[in-house]
């Protein structure tokens, strides 16, 4: 396929949303937060924890948000997802520490929790191997997904390079990150954006035949770095 015909892949030029669509995927969602909570918690520890939930999520809806990102955010679903997680995680961390806490998210994280809404969302390795070139089909592609997550106001992107071999993108502002710290739960996303790393170096790995695109982060904003970095390089022969 020639590379014109990247834009009728699935999704192009759209955002991931925030939760699954379909009621299957989203129930399977719910088995694996609630196995991972049964795994990480015991009986009283999860009462006291769910207790506090539904107080802190009215808490953090009545806000007024003031960081850059959640002044230009235009999508109810993101905010709601952000709300939702801080409360969660506050709940955990006033009720087992932040390191239990860290326990819970990396068994959600481990269990491709992520995956059941990012599968269905992205094209596969697959697809883009129907390109002559697939890593330039990767690479158009993703700059579209990063002008979408922009446009929505989800976060603020500087592309540092998009060569025959390279993509490079910082992000350098993020509306999840941000928001998490305004409300007081900074450590949430250096957490959860260990999803990404599990996730998307799929994109460049077909289940069969070789690799064509090598994923790799070296920083991101959560840990305090100046920018989450996404990177794929072509892989070699």
């Amino acid at each position: 396929m020639d590379i014109s015909q990247v834009s009728e892949l699935k999704n192009w030029g759209s955002f991931c949303p925030t939760k699954a669509t379909d009621p299957e995927k989203d129930a399977e969602f719910q088995n694996i937060s609630f196995s991972s909570l049964r795994e990480s918690l015991s009986m009283i520890q999860q009462g006291k924890m769910l207790a506090r939930v539904p107080v802190h999520r009215l808490q953090h809806g009545h806000k007024t948000l003031t960081n850059p990102m959640a002044q230009i955010c235009n999508d109810k679903d993101s905010n709601d997802a952000i709300l939702d997680a801080v409360a969660l995680h506050q709940s955990l961390v006033e009720t087992v520490g932040e390191e239990k806490a860290g326990v819970f998210w990396k068994k959600c994280i481990d269990q491709n929790l992520g995956d059941l809404i990012l599968v269905d969302f992205f094209p596969s390795a697959e697809d883009f191997l129907q390109f002559d070139d697939p890593f330039e089909a990767l690479s158009t592609y993703m700059v579209e997904y990063f002008k979408a997550n922009e446009r929505g106001g989800l976060m603020r992107v500087e592309v540092v390079e998009n060569s025959k071999d390279e993509f490079r993108v910082d992000v350098v502002e993020c509306f999840f990150h941000s928001t998490a710290c305004e409300l007081g739960q900074p450590t949430l996303y250096s957490h959860i954006s260990r999803g990404d790393d599990i996730f998307f170096p799929k994109l460049g790995i077909p289940k069969e035949g070789k690799s064509f695109a090598i994923y790799e982060r070296q920083g991101t904003l959560c840990r305090g770095d100046k920018a989450c970095d996404w990177r794929y390089h072509r892989a070699k022969d």
